[in-house]
Parts: C-alpha cells; sequence; structure tokens
C-alpha cells in the first residue's frame, strides 16, 4: 500500500464530493539509514549513475510508448503481506513529479538514476521470489509514481498476469485521467488505489488507504469488494536489511513514526463507502 503521510489539495476526481484531495501518489515506506549506509533498499544494484536533478519530467511521465524501456526503482522486496491482499511481490518506483506534502518517502520524489532495471530482468527477479516464497499471490506497484513510468511497467505487469500473479497498482491520479490518456498500466492492473495523500484527510481506519479521499477499485475479477481481507486493520512490517538498514514496509502509525523520528499524524476523518464496486478511502 501506500498510506504514507502527504498532504495534497487540488482538483477532485469527478463525481467525489467537495472536501476530497487532489491528485497525488501513495509512497509509504520510511526508513532508518545506517551510519555511512545508502537509502534503504532490500535489492540494489550498485553503478547508478547521476541524472536530472529533481523536478525534472520522466522519460515516461505521460505513459510513453517505449515499453522496452527501463525502470527506475527504489527498492524492492520479495515477500511482504502489508502492502496489498496475500503475500506480494513490492516494488517502489523512484520519480514523483506530485510530491505531496508530508509524504513519508520524499527520497523517492527526484527521479535522477537510481537502481535500472529492464522489466524482463524483475520478471527474472520476480520468478526467483516465487521460487523463495511460493504462497505469492501478486505485484504490489508503489513510489514515487508508477505511472510516470507507465509503459515499461506495464510491460512488466503484463509479465506477472502471465504468471497468474495479480497486480496491485497505487497512483496520486486519479483512475479517470489515466483512463483518459489511455495508461497502458491501468490496463494491466486489477486493483488500483487512486487519488492524492491528503494528511488533512488521514485515516489509519481503511485497509491500503491512507487518507479518506483516496479510492479502492476492482477492475477485473481477481478480488471482490466482500473478500474479508479488505476488512481487516493495516499493519506494517520492520525489516533488517542486508546494508543494515531498518525499513518500515507498510502503514506508518504514529507509533512508528515516533521510532523514525516523525512527527504524529492524527486520524482526521472516517471512511466513506461508495456503491459501484468501488471503495473510497
Amino acid at each position: 500500500m501506500t498510506g504514507g503521510p502527504g498532504a495534497g489539495a487540488g482538483p477532485r476526481a469527478p463525481g467525489d464530493a467537495a472536501g476530497g484531495g487532489a491528485p497525488r501518489g501513495l509512497p509509504r515506506a520510511m526508513s532508518a539509514p545506517s551510519a555511512g549506509g545508502p537509502r534503504a533498499a532490500d535489492v540494489e544494484v550498485p553503478g547508478a549513475r547521476a541524472g536530472a536533478g529533481p523536478g525534472a519530467p520522466s522519460e515516461q511521465a505521460s505513459g510513453g510508448a517505449d515499453d522496452g524501456a527501463l525502470l527506475n526503482l527504489a527498492r524492492v522486496v520479495s515477500s511482504t503481506a502489508v502492502e496489498g491482499p496475500g503475500l506480494r511481490f513490492a516494488v517502489w518506483t523512484q520519480g514523483c513529479a506530485i510530491r505531496c506534502p508530508g509524504c513519508c518517502n520524499p527520497q523517492l520524489f527526484h527521479d535522477r538514476p537510481n537502481r535500472l532495471v529492464a522489466p524482463d530482468d524483475l520478471l527474472a527477479e520476480l520468478d526467483r521470489a516465487r521460487a523463495r516464497h511460493p504462497a505469492l499471490e501478486g505485484v504490489s506497484l508503489l513510489g514515487g509514481e508508477p505511472f510516470e513510468q507507465d509503459a515499461a511497467l506495464a510491460r512488466f505487469a503484463r509479465g506477472v498476469r502471465a504468471r497468474g500473479l495479480t497486480v496491485m497498482s497505487y497512483t496520486g491520479h486519479w483512475r479517470e485521467e489515466l483512463e483518459a490518456r489511455g495508461s497502458p498500466l491501468l490496463a494491466a492492473t486489477d486493483l488500483l488505489v487512486d487519488g492524492p495523500y491528503d494528511e488533512r484527510l488521514r485515516t489509519t481506519a481503511v485497509r491500503f488507504v491512507g487518507s479518506t479521499n483516496q479510492r479502492l477499485h476492482f477492475l477485473s475479477d481477481a478480488y471482490r469488494p466482500d473478500d474479508p481481507r479488505f476488512g481487516e486493520p493495516n499493519a506494517a512490517e520492520l525489516r533488517l536489511t542486508t546494508t543494515g538498514q531498518l525499513v518500515l514496509v507498510g502503514f506508518p502509525f504514529d507509533r512508528v513514526r515516533a521510532a523514525f523520528g516523525a512527527p504524529p499524524a492524527e486520524p482526521r476523518a472516517p471512511a466513506a463507502a461508495s456503491g459501484d464496486g468501488e471503495r473510497s478511502g
């Protein structure tokens, strides 16, 4: 999921009631770097090179046509139970032009090259993870903003589904925006969390959602709203990486935020339900 604190105000999603937030992604992983160490990453490839500065447009920011382009990743977790239904292979992309204030992943805003990997190589990494974790149910795409690397991630997502796994995507854009631009990644997504994180509407009560303006969309028959897992409480995992870093995966509860030196962010509003097979939150 992406429930990291971060505000954002702007145009409402079509059909949303007043008081909703504006477009932004749902980043949610915090890290405490070890002395002298790099930022947290469960999988890291040496040789990342310097590139464009913060705010520089991504090569695929508009969903470009080159599905053979390299992915720019921040981290990969081969097995987690807190970033979507079931056990999941989680991928955080590097780069986000939306930049919600208060986001708990500000180190993922810039789009300078971090870990560059071809979609097919990431699929091979997924295959190795499945060999270690046979119960893997799917892949979760987080950020950063995954839809800024739309075409290359779509190639990866199609490969995920071809393996009989599901794809869950988190985005700060609204679903309607992605549909209007013909997003190839959206077409390869089973479960979508859309909308900006808005710290004024923060909630800890809705599964996989960080603020009540965000919505959960069931885009295929892979999942149903009445699946009891969507009614379970949010959770977090603390992991010690091979580089000696402590990494939070999952929901940044106030007590966990405090452990990382971040200020608390109290829930502000209850969740609301929509009536068309989606859940807002």
